[in-house]
């Protein structure tokens, strides 16, 4: 920890906590949304339908519970709230496993929503409140690589060890959530505690211009969900109809392996040269492979075209990880945090949930030329919007970098002399 902690602008243990906290919930996430919640819901029913009325109420009960937890940390202390939003999903998740029948896909589907959603935004916000805009960016890549490392441990224990077993799965989803009560007894991570003062107060001016820039920053984000979400839950489909495409598709998930290997050298280049390189790369990835596969579609250009969604998800979700924080003063910066989470929950319920339960797919070539078009598309708002890191930060970093390394030699060569 003390390596990838260092220069970050916050101690290693408050940065410990803050990721367990985060990578928690993101890993019960990850792991519930691609394999969790099918196994989960089956329990319930055999009716396929209405495994997707639940995992479509799931995300819409997540993302709306995340606008009201924006209310509600408001409202109480705030290290009292998560504790209550941590217990709850620890047992509405554990407690999958005592019920059967039809009604309660109904019941569980938005208790786990709630236990996903409430919360999150404000635990996701430690990240701008606890760390200094110019380490922000590697404090969300450890905590991305923290979640991605969780969530497969989880998968291959689950799937590899117990043949994704409902006992194996709920037991990894309440393992998975309970990850997060560590963080909160790791350090104090309260909005009294002396660190939690990085985010400025602003005029309301400066607020609303800062707000005009998230919204830029917004709309790819936006686009990169639709695309990602349409690709997964419509073109797969109709990919995993072939035979050799779908034996690779089901193999490791190198998507999140990538995912992970990303995330660090994301959070790097996003401190180092500014949020928009990772945004601008994971883009261009996301819609070289999408332009390939549309050209192609081959068992190696569907293989690449996964691993690219991995790698393009973990530059993405590094900057935006760090762009709220960026942007925010000590009175929103829940809120902007909240956009980010919600527009993925909202975004899969209507594109993804809804159209697994009528059964919508497309082919590859028909979709993904229009899917290429989106992502370049959205790398317009983000050349228009201005730079969260400033130049003169990123210039001062590096002069002050370069004077501690002329300072270390000449330690040295004073050392050698004597």
């Amino acid at each position: 920890m003390s390596l990838l902690t260092k220069r970050v602008g916050i101690s290693g243990r408050r940065l410990f906590a803050i990721s367990l906290i985060n990578a928690g919930t993101l890993s019960w996430y990850m792991f519930f949304s691609n394999t969790g919640a099918e196994i989960v819901f089956e329990n319930f029913t055999t009716d396929s339908s209405l495994v997707a009325v639940g995992s479509a109420l799931f995300f819409l009960t997540a993302g709306v519970s995340a606008l009201v937890g924006v209310l509600l940390s408001k409202r109480i202390s705030n290290k009292r709230f998560l504790w209550a939003w941590i217990l709850f999903g620890v047992l509405s998740s554990a407690f999958t496993l005592f019920f059967k029948g039809d009604i309660f896909i109904f019941i569980f589907g938005p208790l786990l929503g709630i236990g996903m959603g409430l919360g999150f935004p404000y635990s996701f916000s430690l990240l701008g409140s606890h760390t200094d805009l110019e380490e922000r960016g590697r404090a969300s890549g450890i905590m991305l690589f923290a979640t991605f490392a969780f969530a497969m441990l989880a998968g291959f224990v689950t799937q590899l060890q117990f043949n994704n077993d409902i006992i194996a799965t709920v037991a990894a989803l309440v393992i998975l959530k309970s990850t997060s009560f560590l963080g909160l007894v790791a350090a104090d991570i309260s909005s009294s505690s002396k660190s939690a003062n990085q985010l400025p107060s602003m005029s309301r001016i400066r607020i609303q211009e800062k707000n005009r820039n998230f919204l830029m920053y917004l709309i790819p984000w936006i686009l990169f969900i639709i695309t990602t979400v349409l690709i997964d839950h419509v073109v797969w489909p109709s990919l995993e109809q072939d035979p050799l495409i779908r034996e690779v598709l089901s193999g490791p998930p190198y998507a999140y392996v990538a995912t992970t290997i990303v995330a660090l050298v994301a959070g790097y280049l996003a401190d180092r040269f500014g949020r928009k390189i990772p945004i601008f790369i994971g883009l261009a990835a996301l819609g070289f492979s999408s332009a390939l596969l549309g050209s192609i579609v081959i068992p190696i250009t569907a293989f690449i075209h996964r691993i690219a969604i991995g790698v393009a998800f973990g530059f993405l979700m590094t900057a935006y990880s760090a762009i709220p924080g960026d942007l925010s003063e000590k009175s929103n910066a829940e809120k902007l945090y909240a956009l980010v989470v919600v527009v993925p929950l909202l975004v899969y319920f209507g594109l993804g949930a809804l159209p697994q339960y009528f059964g919508a797919s497309a082919t590859a070539i028909s979709v993904s030329w229009i899917l290429t078009s989106l992502i370049l598309s959205s790398i317009v708002p983000v050349y228009l919007a201005k730079e969260t890191l400033k130049e003169a930060r990123i210039r001062a970093r590096r002069i002050k970098e370069y004077l501690e390394k002329v300072c270390k030699v000449v330690e040295e060569s004073d050392e050698t002399k004597k």
